[in-house]
Order: C-alpha cells, then structure tokens, then sequence
C-alpha cells in the first residue's frame, strides 16, 4: 500500500482540503480542492465522462469565484507553464496521484460525482 492509498482510506479530506493551506489565494485552486472534496467520491471502477466531470467542475468553480464557466473550463483544459496559468497538470496530478484515479483521455475511472449534482 503506498502513502496516497492509506491516505484516502483513513482520511479523504487530507487529499483535497487539506492542501487548500499551500495555496490559500488561488482561487481556481481552493475550488478545485473543495469541489473534489464536497462533490466527488471514490467509487472503485465506476467510470465517469471526462468532459461532464470537467463541466460539472468548470461550472462549480465558475458559481464560487463569480466568472463565466467557459473561462474556467479553459483553465481546466491547459497546462500550467511560465506563460500560461492553466491546471491541467495540477488536476490530473491530484486526480491520478492523490485521488487514484485512472485518466484516459476521454474517461475517468474510480471516482463518482455525488447524486446531488449529477443534474447540473
């Protein structure tokens, strides 16, 4: 068992909110952390669109710091470099590393939104 899988099976929120501490005004960020936290579970096998993961979060983050959803997704679509603040790396960094998640590129397996949101 590594470091991230004993981690997510005695204390999930040390994967996502915890880490909200290292970057506290980065507003993409934190809401990134809290949607991971508050919307997602880890659900073994379960395999979930890329895209409607990426939309359901673009439009929470959108709803929280009061900009428009595309302009969020866009940030989720790119990778972060000296030119170019994008979180793509960053997220599928927590979602493959921390979270256990297994990316393709047009499906996420082992994690589940929550039933809750599955309407937006």
């Amino acid at each position: 068992m590594n470091f991230w899988t004993y981690i997510r099976e005695t204390c999930p929120a040390l994967c996502t909110i915890h880490s909200i501490r290292l970057f506290p005004d980065d507003e993409i960020y934190v809401n990134i952390m809290n949607f991971l936290h508050e919307k997602t579970t880890y659900s073994k096998n379960h395999v979930l669109s890329y895209a409607t993961f990426l939309q359901t979060m673009s439009t929470y983050i959108a709803g929280k710091i009061g900009v428009l959803s595309p302009h969020v997704m866009k940030l989720l679509k790119e990778e972060r470099t000296s030119q170019v603040s994008g979180y793509k790396n960053i997220l599928e960094g927590i979602l493959t590393i921390r979270l256990g998640c297994h990316l393709n590129s047009d499906s996420l397996h082992n994690i589940k939104l929550k039933e809750e949101i599955v309407g937006i």
